[in-house]
């Protein structure tokens, strides 16, 4: 066997024009020619005899015969080209038709006429290999022929695609920069390639049809350059960083390759010499020297990425050179400002390189001991610089973002933790448990919720931008969630008899793979699809293995655990407390001796389980299932237990000296005495026939238990739990704020039954606590006076009893299992209306809001010169006009509830009244928008997600309080809409025309034309101007779903039919489809109180006629819940009319128009 020798020749200098080999173009050095040297065993041996071919190339190419040969290869292979593009086939054959001496090619005696046969054999007939390099050829790009030339895409789509990257993506992770002056065109000039990454990984949510044509395109761009032209640039460089950290996987690609294309980056950068000082690589300008710079640490960032995720050794390693270049940035005026955020991600890196290099990452099979002095003074080390890191780096980023990279660094710290090599023999004997080892494990479970749920919190906006290594370490998180769980159920190792189990894994799958099913469907993230499928995969498993365990074995561990709970509360009597979910649970013998013994004290005071202890579905669902025996008592408070949830019922929460005195907030269990909560608390007095009158709505009926009245022991709640809930559960809490137009309801009403809500949101994997209260309704509620306000007697005493409440919520809960700082205040009709005038409230008493067909808009609030009015009525009512003020509100404070609400109720009209506090003004649509921007942030409310909505025909309950409104309605609104709209006469009659009303109407028909604009007004109105307006993540909804049951609202969706749908407590009368409407709405709200967006918000590009909708039902229609981007029309079944008029008529007119045909069909009735 021969064998290369040196070059025989000194090799000449490039002529001018001239490329080395590495640098032919594409069609200099082609597939064509390349495989001449080496196709067959002939053509290999020639190629390794000692011709100097290599030595003396350049010398031979200023030859003649060369310089002929190649313009004729040139011109064979335009013919061949022309041939091809005319549909002439070639007949197939072989790369190479016979074996070639490479002397024939490259022997410089060569004469002309021999080397044209030559040449023929040496350029294939293969249409295949010629097909592939015309992709190529096409796909080249530069000045004249990139994307935009080819009329991909616009310069103006290019542009906005351009200025997208540079606003919105750039900042989470800036690897490149830009000046001021940098603009589209200076960049298809001078960074061609990087361009094509950008519009490539930027065009995702403007032209989503466009990312896989340049994720292609870009590949292959790429390609050629790289791996077939040799070229080096930091354009090339640039490129394939961008294009690694937003990976698109395009539709040829067989595996990920993001780590090829870093590692391909990082090799060209060193060839470049951007790893060596200036000196090295003399530069033009400073700008130039901080973009060299900036390109290597961001290699650098890159690579200790790919290699910590892979466990792979890092090509990179930190230098004193990076060293320098951070220092750099510090105090260079060619820094730009994201180039702080980068140093922070470097010195990230960092941490994460000294990690993996003293820890052996990757070496997963090196022994380490955790105890050991020198693994302590290791993981000591790496805490109290990731805390500094995080101290320094707060000002840089992204909160949430660099939340994610804290707790992923301490996870990575202390994985080692979960480095159990154990065997699979049951007999072996387990490893011993250490203080240090619990210590690790803890910072794990807590890193690891840490980061999940920074993940989840993030907003859709970064959601759509986010890079390739954020949601692969969010992975990591998640696998490393897994293996832990299944460690905790291992027989091999003993940290089940440490740790309940109780991590919230199958809990946090699920919300990611919802999120990303989000993303997904709307192609906001080109790498959403594959990390679903992968998260989706890692479930799977975890669910597999979780089955394969024993689970009799596991039962019996939890029943176990319970009854030396129990036995050991019962013995102690009160004096020691058992130990919560997540601390030690009993006694357990350490290696060091020591022995840690319920009552036991978190292992380390800033864990998880203090304050959010995770939550496991699969071992929740064994304890629901085996709860039958379960004794519910929290606190010294009794509930009862059924069908895996508890309930106490009727807690009292405050009392009351007399009816109109200021609710007083009273403890939970705090003495000795059990409390009774097994049977519903006194409801406020109220219409005796508030239960039938909402049935009716529904127009189904419930069986109805009657509960007691009383004035003075109505402020009572219920909580409903899922029955394997403890004290360290920290479960979302959902309270709700029954309707009934301020003068009926009471949370005991069966249609309000929170047991089965609550039971599904377990079997959903997103299990709350469901709380439902009483407040003061009707006189004693919300009638208020001068007279009563002299005597001490403040207004809106309902809305305060709730506030009330919210306080003892945030006090109590976690007795209960429920997280205070993870409230949902939720509301149905005037519930809905109290809720979005508690946003207003300056204390953070609730972290999230849901109106469901109500707003302060539909339900307003009224000067205190308009309750002078209800009170003079009651006055009139009760006989006290000719007694003094004194003894009128003593007859009221001190006279029997028969007597004051027979008397009284329903004749006069009580409400909200503004009172400067609860209510600081009047509401108005202009006023009501104004404090949506401003009031949430200016208050100091913390509530920033709210979901509100209607149904389609929430109208309906009108014909049931007000059926005044039916006769001559059509002359009522008539005279109403003429008197409102004398300004616009024209208007006023188009609009009765689109509404198909006119005056010589019957009521039979003109009625339901009248609740339809009543319904637009009051009900969709609202829902629009939040949508609108407010500050915050706002999710509307419509509920469009048919009324199945019979009654005149039979096939339309009428008022609070989506509340019984949601509370599941109608769900044995419902068909499949119907069903399955009433689980996706709920399962909805079930997301939305873990903080999980149920669909995408209205941002600020909502419009009156746009934004983000959620549509359920109609199942007939085979529709069971989607996302429309239209306000109205279409599926929506909405109408559009009363907007269509806002630019002469404001919504407060309508408003306007809907009360003075309530005020005329109420005078014709006092009339008659």
């Amino acid at each position: 066997m021969h064998t290369l020798r040196k070059p025989s020749a000194t090799p000449q200098p490039l002529q001018p024009g001239e490329q080395p080999l590495g640098g032919w173009s594409a069609n200099k050095f082609s597939t064509k020619t390349a495989p001449s040297c080496m196709s067959g065993v002939s053509g290999y041996e020639n190629s390794l005899h000692p011709i100097p071919w290599a030595a003396s190339l350049q010398s031979m190419r200023q030859s003649q015969p060369v310089a002929e040969l190649e313009k004729k290869i040139d011109a064979l292979t335009a013919s061949l080209k022309a041939q091809a593009q005319k549909g002439r086939t070639a007949p197939a054959g072989p790369l190479v038709a016979e074996p070639v001496n490479a002397g024939m090619v490259y022997n410089s005696h060569a004469s002309e006429s021999g080397a044209e046969p030559d040449a023929e054999r040496v350029l294939p007939s293969s249409e295949v290999v010629d097909e592939e390099c015309q992709n190529f050829r096409d796909g080249e790009t530069d000045s004249g022929n990139d994307v935009i030339d080819r009329g991909l895409l616009s310069l103006e789509e290019a542009s906005q695609i351009f200025t997208r990257f540079f606003c919105e993506i750039n900042p989470l992770c800036p690897m490149v920069a830009f000046s001021n002056d940098t603009c589209l065109q200076n960049m298809r000039r001078s960074k061609p390639i990087l361009l094509l990454a950008i519009l490539g990984v930027s065009s995702g949510s403007i032209l989503p049809q466009l990312q896989p044509i340049l994720a292609v395109e870009l590949a292959r761009q790429v390609a050629e350059r790289v791996m077939f032209r040799t070229e080096k640039s930091v354009d090339l460089v640039q490129a394939m960083l961008v294009y690694a950290v937003w990976y698109l996987k395009h539709r040829e690609t067989k595996d990920i390759g993001f780590n090829q294309y870093i590692h391909s980056a990082a090799v060209m950068a060193m060839e470049l010499g951007l790893g060596n000082r200036p000196s090295a690589s003399p530069v033009k300008t400073r700008e130039d020297e901080a973009e060299m710079r900036r390109t290597w640490l961001t290699c650098y960032y890159t690579i200790q990425m790919a290699s910590t995720i892979l466990r792979n050794p890092p090509l990179i390693r930190f230098s004193p050179y990076i060293d320098e270049c951070l220092k750099f940035f510090g105090d260079s005026p060619a820094a730009v400002p994201t180039d702080i955020a980068l140093c922070t991600m470097v010195q990230w890196a960092r941490i994460m390189e000294d990690v993996a290099l003293v820890f052996h990452t990757d070496e997963p099979s090196q022994p380490l001991v955790e105890h050991d002095p020198r693994t302590q003074y290791h993981l000591h080390s790496f805490n109290t610089r990731l805390v500094e890191w995080k101290e320094n780096a707060t000002r840089s980023s992204n909160p949430n973002m660099l939340d994610h990279m804290f707790e992923i660094a301490r996870l990575f710290v202390h994985e080692i933790a979960v480095r159990y090599n154990g065997t699979s023999d049951p007999n072996s004997t387990p490893p011993p448990v250490t203080a240090t080892h619990i210590e690790s494990l803890t910072t794990c479970v807590v890193s690891i919720c840490g980061a999940l749920e920074s993940f989840l919190r993030l907003d859709l906006r970064v959601y759509r931008v986010i890079d390739c290594p954020y949601m692969t370490w969010t992975l990591y998180a998640a696998i490393v969630m897994v293996r832990l769980s299944d460690l905790l159920h291992s027989p091999l190792t003993r940290w089940g008899d440490v740790f309940l189990p109780d991590m919230k894994t199958n809990f946090y799958l699920s919300a990611i793979i919802r999120k990303l099913t989000v993303l997904s469907e709307s192609d906001a993230n080109p790498t959403a699809h594959g990390f679903r499928s992968a998260f989706k995969r890692l479930q799977s498993w975890h669910t597999q293995r979780s089955n394969s365990h024993s689970i009799p074995d596991l039962i019996s561990g939890i029943k176990s655990s319970l009854g030396k709970r129990r036995s050991a509360k019962k013995q102690n009597s009160g004096t020691e407390h058992h130990a919560p979910d997540g601390t030690f649970s009993h006694g357990l013998e350490l290696q060091t001796g020591e022995v840690l013994a319920t009552p036991a004290s978190p292992v380390n005071s800033d864990s998880l389980f203090q304050n959010r202890s995770p939550f496991n579905l699969d071992s929740w669902n064994i304890a629901m299932e085996e709860s039958t025996g379960f004794e519910p008592f929290l606190n010294n408070v009794g509930g009862k237990t059924a069908d895996g949830v508890t309930q106490f019922l009727g807690i009292k929460y405050a009392s009351l000296r007399n009816r109109f005195a200021d609710a007083e907030m009273i403890g939970c269990g705090e003495d000795d005495a059990i409390l009774d909560a097994t049977e519903y608390g006194p409801v406020a007095p109220s219409l005796p026939f508030g239960c039938e009158l909402e049935h009716a709505a529904i127009q189904h009926t419930l069986p109805n238990k009657k509960i007691a009245e009383s004035d003075l022991d109505c402020l009572n709640l219920n909580i409903t739990l899922p029955a394997a809930t403890s004290p360290a559960s920290k479960l979302p809490v959902f309270l709700f704020i029954h309707g009934g137009g301020l003068v009926t309801g009471a949370s005991s009403f069966p249609q309000y039954d929170m047991a089965r809500f609550v039971k599904m949101s377990v079997q959903k994997g997103f299990p709350i606590i469901a709380v439902s209260i009483n407040y003061r309704l009707g006189i004693s509620g919300f009638l208020t006076s001068s007279e009563l306000r002299e005597a001490g007697f403040k207004p809106n005493n309902g809305l305060r009893d709730q506030r009330v409440a919210m306080v003892w919520i945030q006090k109590h809960i976690g007795t209960f299992g429920g997280d205070n700082q993870n409230v949902t205040l939720a509301g149905m009709s005037a519930g809905a209306a109290a809720v979005t005038l508690h946003l207003q409230c300056s204390k953070k008493l609730f972290t999230r809001a849901i109106a469901m067909s109500g707003s302060y808009l539909m339900t307003q609030p009224l000067p205190y010169h308009a309750h002078e009015e209800s009170y003079k009525q009651a006055i009139d009512a009760l006989g006290l006009a000719n007694v003094t003020p004194e003894e009128r509100v003593n007859v009221r404070v001190n006279c029997s509830t028969h007597e004051l609400y027979s008397k009284i109720l329903p004749r006069i009209l009580v409400g909200f009244a503004v009172d400067g506090d609860l209510v600081p003004s009047e509401v108005a649509f202009p006023k009501a928008r104004s404090d949506m921007e401003n009031g949430p942030s200016s208050r100091g409310n913390n509530c920033k997600d709210m979901m509100i909505g209607c149904a389609q025909m929430d109208a309906s309950i009108c014909s049931l309080l007000t059926p005044q409104w039916k006769k001559d309605a059509a002359q009522n609104i008539t005279a109403a809409m003429r008197d409102i709209l004398k300004a616009h006469p024209k208007e006023a009659q188009e609009i009765l025309e689109r509404y198909g009303l006119e005056k010589t109407m019957s009521d039979e028909v003109a009625f339901p034309a009248v609740l339809n604009f009543v319904n637009d007004v009051v009900g969709l109105a609202p829902v629009v101007a939040f949508a609108r307006a407010w500050q915050g993540n706002v999710y509307a909804y419509y509920f469009n779903e048919r009324n199945p049951w019979e009654g005149p609202w039979k096939g339309q969706a009428s008022h609070i039919l989506d509340l019984a749908y949601l509370f599941q407590n109608y769900r044995e009368y419902l068909t499949e489809e119907q069903q399955a409407v009433a689980e996706a709405f709920a399962e909805d709200f079930f997301n939305f109180c873990h903080g999980v967006s149920p669909w995408p918000v209205a941002d600020e590009t909502a419009t009156k006629d746009t934004f983000p909708v959620r549509v359920f039902g109609p199942s007939d229609e085979r529709l069971t819940a989607k996302v429309d981007v239209r306000a109205y029309g279409g599926e929506t079944m909405r109408r559009s009319t009363v907007f269509d008029y806002a630019d002469k008529i404001s919504l407060d007119e309508m408003l306007m128009i809907v009360r003075e045909f309530g005020v005329n069909a109420s005078e014709a009735l006092l009339a008659a």
